[in-house]
């Protein structure tokens, strides 16, 4: 089975339009396992990881529009580095902390999540006209560290 260049090899649904709507995420988040190593700048992050586009987005980029898309970490847990927004060469990163979970512990999380696409929106000056989400997951980001987290009930609220 041969793929046309630039597509995702998995499955994804179509894009959500999110222009004037509340989206709400809803999850319980257990925090399993966060240690950081001794050496290297050792990180852990637990995150929901959250992309968005607009074909009205100002620079040239790699996603399904052409362009540079706004990717944003909101983090249930991290240590090591401190968050920080900022552009790379294929994205514009938006990182915030929704909660600082403890090791060892569970917490229930419902929050807004138009108002972080938003804040990273406003953050990057970028337009918001066409905005869509493109995909949304949970990461377990890690350098120098070990790391483990359960999630149940992960729900995206349209």
């Amino acid at each position: 089975l041969r793929r046309p260049p630039n597509r995702v090899s998995w499955n994804t649904p179509p894009p959500l339009p999110i222009q004037n709507k509340t989206l709400r995420i809803k999850l319980k988040f257990y925090n399993d396992t966060s240690n950081l190593g001794r050496s290297g700048r050792p990180w852990v992050m637990h995150a929901i990881n959250v992309w968005v586009s607009s074909s009205s987005f100002p620079l040239n980029g790699k996603d399904r529009n052409g362009k540079k898309p706004l990717v944003l970490d909101l983090a249930f847990y991290h240590s090591g580095s401190s968050l920080r927004s900022h552009q790379s060469a294929v994205a514009y990163h938006y990182q915030a902390a929704v909660g600082n979970t403890p090791a060892k512990q569970r917490r229930s999380y419902y929050f807004n999540l138009s108002h972080y696409i938003q804040s990273a929106l406003n953050h990057f000056r970028l337009p918001q006209t066409g905005v869509k989400l493109y995909q949304l997951e949970f990461l377990v980001e890690l350098k120098n560290a070990e790391g483990a987290a359960k999630i149940n009930n992960f729900e995206l609220q349209y």
